[in-house]
């Protein structure tokens, strides 16, 4: 997945996307859990404020 954002980021213009399917489409638990993440920092975010 790092090297997925690597080409995201630096890359997008040229983007596969039948690639970018077959990337979310299995592994879509690792992007689940990244949301999680964000979400837990972001209600500690709010709790600090």
């Amino acid at each position: 997945m790092i090297g997925f954002r690597n080409i995201l980021v630096h890359s997008y213009s040229s983007l596969d996307l039948d690639r970018v399917y077959e990337i979310l489409l299995h592994n879509l638990l690792d992007i689940e859990k990244i949301l999680i993440e964000f979400e837990i920092y972001e209600e500690k975010l709010k709790k600090e404020t």
